[in-house]
């Protein structure tokens, strides 16, 4: 692994991984993650995404790519992205309140 990382370790990690073996696809959760405000890479995406190019660009890779056109659409987008974040919290909180309540039905 390469500490210089603090964002993009686990990135790094798989990209790595991809070099030396394919990757295969199977149809079952192995893992998840969840978005919450101090999450690192919402709360710092200014210093989360160079660091996930300087590994895409470390493995030759251009700028005409997915993560880098992502990469520039995120910095296009940043100044909403916080009142999307706040908005898509507090509608979870909403619901979770109508549910506790019987306002709503969980199927």
């Amino acid at each position: 692994l390469d500490p210089s990382f603090y964002f993009a370790l686990d990135y790094d990690l798989w990209v790595r991984i991809a070099a030396l073996a394919p990757i295969r696809y199977y149809p079952r959760t192995w893992a998840a993650f969840r978005l919450h405000r101090d999450a690192k890479s919402l709360a710092a995406a200014d210093r989360c995404w160079p660091e996930m190019i300087r590994v895409h660009k470390r493995l030759g890779g251009g700028r005409l790519s997915v993560i880098y056109v992502k990469y520039l659409l995120r910095r296009l987008l940043e100044p909403v992205m916080p009142l999307r974040l706040h908005t898509r919290l507090w509608l979870q909180q909403w619901a979770m309140g109508r549910r506790a309540r019987g306002d709503m039905k969980v199927e």
